[in-house]
């Protein structure tokens, strides 16, 4: 039986669980960011002629940049040590095509009992967790806009 054309297909799945799984989380992320910007900055922007979309771009899109670092630090360390829902739907499988760092840790963890090898896994998941926040919050830049 040839599988070549159906092997990604798992990962296609993993990817829109987890998708949905945290959409949730991020809206009420951003939706508490947004509501805490003030009326009276979109009252002064539409009085100076400010459109809707401007308003958007030049007045709601910077005042939630913070939260939009936190909220793809969040989503980008997840992925780097997404477990439970790979190990409870394919368990890295078909043929070890959706396995990812977390699983291969577990795996030689307590399947194989190479303790040793699993804790320098953990160790290089730290370290790519500590390197892509590093990344994060040194290619976007945040300025302060509060008095």
């Amino acid at each position: 039986m040839d599988t070549k054309g159906f092997i990604i297909l798992p990962m296609w799945v993993i990817a829109f669980v987890a998708l949905w799984q945290y959409a949730g989380q991020n809206m009420m992320l951003y939706m508490a960011q947004i509501t805490g910007i003030s009326r009276d900055i979109y009252e002064a922007s539409y009085i100076d002629g400010a459109s809707k979309a401007k308003s958007f771009r030049y007045i709601t899109l910077p005042l939630i940049k913070p939260m939009m670092i936190t909220s793809l630090s969040l989503n980008c360390i997840g992925s780097l040590k997404f477990f439970d829902l790979i190990y409870n739907m394919t368990q890295g499988g078909p043929n070890h095509r959706t396995e990812v760092l977390a699983t291969e840790l577990y795996a030689e963890g307590f399947n194989y009992f190479k303790y040793g090898y699993a804790s320098a896994i953990s160790v290089v998941l730290l370290v790519m967790c500590l390197l892509v926040t590093l990344l994060i919050k040194r290619v976007i830049k945040v300025e302060n806009y509060e008095s």
